[in-house]
């Protein structure tokens, strides 16, 4: 058991960024509002789509510990190819869902070894010199997560929840020795936590869980998570009017800019994101709907997801491996 609680870091220090925030504001009277309109879109029941791959234990906890180290790379999203038809996200997660398919779980040496040709070459895209870094950081997350899987779990992906006793503190914390899960950026002389992929990994194995066979990848403490800060939340807060920008913010995400990593724009984006996710979590709650900030993610990043392919407005655009 770690004694270490990063998850508890999350919400202090976002909120110590909204309070400081010069670019980016919460309309809190609007939040209020706008939590009604959210009980109506929260999910009965959280599953995986056919983007992903369920199978036995060991390969499901494989496949999305694979998933979520390459979980990010949103920036270089318009030069991604698509995969069978699939964009973006479900583009990365279908191409790994096929490799896990036909090969099974990779070794540790086998991500260990990994080449970027290869990650091309699985990823289903031609070699662009626009994806380079893409594809030089998801080789990177790879070989990382070879390493730790062999060092920290005895080469067994399963391994990640029985050391961790099935409690997602501890996963996070596990999995936030890999630095590039190690979501913490500084802002005005202050650490802000974030711990998005590390976040989301335990989210998207315990919804694994609830499929046939797999109750055993099932994750104590899922309310302890917050909402995993990415460029969908803030998106789709803007959009219902929950936050506002400043008219100079405002024309750099429209013209498609890179905000650029652990920028102001981008920390303030991310933390008033979680802050304003937990105020809805927290107005919901006096209103007797008993919800957690996993489910208030799911419910508004398909928002987000449905309303941008039918918007003039953009996602902000920052070149992260931590998103």
């Amino acid at each position: 058991m770690s004694d270490i609680d990063l998850l508890g870091r999350v919400l202090p220090s976002c909120f110590r960024v909204a309070e400081k925030s010069r670019l980016v504001q919460i309309n809190r009277p609007r939040l209020a509002e706008f939590a009604c309109d959210l009980a109506a879109a929260l999910p009965r029941e959280m599953r995986h789509t056919q983007h992903h791959f369920i199978g036995e234990p060991e390969s499901t906890a494989g496949y999305f510990l694979v998933l979520d180290a390459l979980n990010f790379g949103s920036g270089f999203f318009q030069h991604l190819a698509p995969y069978n038809g699939e964009h973006g996200y479900y583009a990365v997660a279908s191409a790994l869902r096929d490799w896990i398919h036909h090969n099974r779980a990779p070794s540790p040496q086998t991500l260990q070894s990994i080449t970027p040709d290869e990650v091309f070459e699985l990823m289903g895209q031609p070699k662009r010199p626009e994806l380079a870094r893409l594809i030089d950081w998801f080789t990177r997350a790879l070989r990382e997560l070879g390493e730790f899987t062999q060092d920290r779990l005895g080469g067994r992906y399963e391994n990640l929840l029985i050391n961790a006793d099935h409690s997602a503190l501890d996963m996070v914390a596990m999995l936030c020795e890999m630095p590039m899960f190690r979501d913490i950026a500084m802002y005005e002389g202050e650490d802000v936590y974030f711990l998005k992929r590390a976040q989301i990994c335990v989210q998207d194995i315990a919804i694994a869980s609830a499929e046939p066979g797999l109750s055993g990848l099932g994750v104590q403490g899922l309310e302890r998570l917050t909402v995993f800060a990415d460029n969908m939340l803030p998106f789709i807060l803007e959009s219902e009017g929950v936050l506002s920008y400043t008219d100079v913010l405002s024309r750099q995400i429209q013209a498609g800019e890179d905000l650029g990593m652990g920028s102001p724009a981008e920390l303030e984006l991310r933390a008033n994101s979680i802050v304003a996710c937990e105020l809805l979590r927290q107005t919901l709650e006096k209103q007797g709907v008993g919800i957690t900030a996993r489910e208030i993610d799911f419910a508004l990043w398909n928002l987000g997801d449905r309303k941008a392919s039918a918007s003039a407005k953009r996602l902000h655009v920052c070149r992260s491996y931590y998103y």
